[in-house]
């Protein structure tokens, strides 16, 4: 069963940073908004240099580096539907990010958890 099959081998058939490279001094944090409006909201209140962009049938998205509380970090605009956000993740980790934190709202079907509630996930299948 796929649940409890793990492979240690961390090489996959097709990796993230395949025809893609590094970005020099890249945020190890990146900060992905949903939201149309507050990402140009925050992109206009913080400004932001444009680092890398990230590409997909859609077109091609700007990665931007903002500064907050002297702190850098990445910012773009995230994709909906999870193929085209996580193909971003991938794209944006082979450029250097470490950590991607996400803003955006979802459904659940655990009725405990509340409405705008807010999800921490700590693990993943890839």
């Amino acid at each position: 069963m796929l649940l409890t099959q793990f492979d240690e081998n961390k090489s996959a058939i097709i990796n993230p940073g395949a025809g893609m490279d590094m970005v020099e001094n890249f945020p190890e944090t990146v900060v992905a908004i949903f939201s149309h409006q507050l990402f140009q909201a925050i992109l206009d209140f913080l400004g932001g240099t444009q680092i890398a962009e990230s590409h997909d049938v859609d077109g091609i998205w700007p990665v931007y580096e903002v500064t907050y509380k002297g702190k850098r970090f990445g910012f773009y605009k995230g994709r909906l539907g999870a193929p085209a956000c996580v193909g971003c993740f991938e794209e944006v980790i082979a450029l250097g990010a470490k950590r991607i934190i996400l803003l955006g709202n979802c459904g659940v079907l655990d009725r405990n958890i509340k409405d705008c509630g807010i999800i921490i996930p700590r693990k993943a299948i890839r």
